[in-house]
């Protein structure tokens, strides 16, 4: 446990928008015709014991990196998170906490971000992103995606651990520095993660310069507690 206190949930108004799928960080944004705000749900789809991986790969990222996320802590809509990246043999640990809506999860817009220093839990101050884009730098993609034309949304059904989730996707050209290429992303709003898979192609050679997909999720059952008599 990382022996945090869990700070009351407020609801932050984030004051830029970018698609940052779990920490990728693209500073461009792929503006995907509205759709009606799903209802407003009074605690998260997460429980405790919730785990799940990511892993990371294209020309963009290099070496394969890992993120792997476990729900350590739930009250209603705050989650927080423990996270630990892994590239190359390298790790990196820290923690996360989000009150888990819509807004603020497309904007990864964090209530609070921890990291262990002199054998403490230090809040960092994450003004505009800053600290939480360099605990995620491994996986960032070089350079600023920038749209160009109209995206396509569509929508389909992914199987997860057996289970069927309806899932909303997008395809949207842009570009990538000066490269011309595809970005796709996949995402249900009734899967807890959210995330499904999203990468980033040239056009010219449907080369993969960034891409994510869910390895593995789950939920570590947690042990009753104790019933005093």
């Amino acid at each position: 446990m990382s022996e945090i206190p869990m700070k009351q949930a407020t609801f932050i108004k984030s004051s830029f928008v970018f698609f940052f799928l779990l920490g990728t960080g693209l500073s461009g944004c792929a503006h995907v015709p509205a759709e009606p705000d799903p209802p407003p749900r009074s605690h998260s789809l997460h429980v405790e014991g919730d785990f799940a991986t990511y892993t990371y790969t294209g020309t963009h990222v290099g070496e394969t990196v890992k993120v792997h996320y476990s729900v350590e802590h739930v009250d209603h809509l705050l989650v927080r998170f423990q996270v630990e990246a892994e590239r190359d043999g390298e790790k990196r640990n820290w923690v996360q906490e989000i009150v888990d809506t819509p807004k603020n999860r497309d904007t990864n817009n964090m209530k609070a971000v921890y990291v262990r220093r002199e054998g403490q839990w230090k809040e960092l101050p994450n003004i505009d992103n800053k600290d939480l884009r360099a605990l995620y730098e491994w996986t960032l993609p070089k350079g600023t995606f920038r749209q160009a034309g109209k995206a396509f949304p569509y929508t389909s059904w992914t199987e997860v651990g057996g289970q069927r989730f309806p899932t909303q996707c997008v395809d949207v050209d842009g570009h990538l520095g000066f490269v011309p290429v595809t970005m796709h992303r996949c995402e249900s709003d009734e899967f807890p993660w959210r995330h499904l898979e999203a990468d980033i192609r040239a056009q010219a050679t449907n080369e993969l310069l960034w891409g994510v997909v869910l390895e593995s999720n789950g939920r570590v059952e947690q042990p009753p507690s104790p019933v005093k008599k």
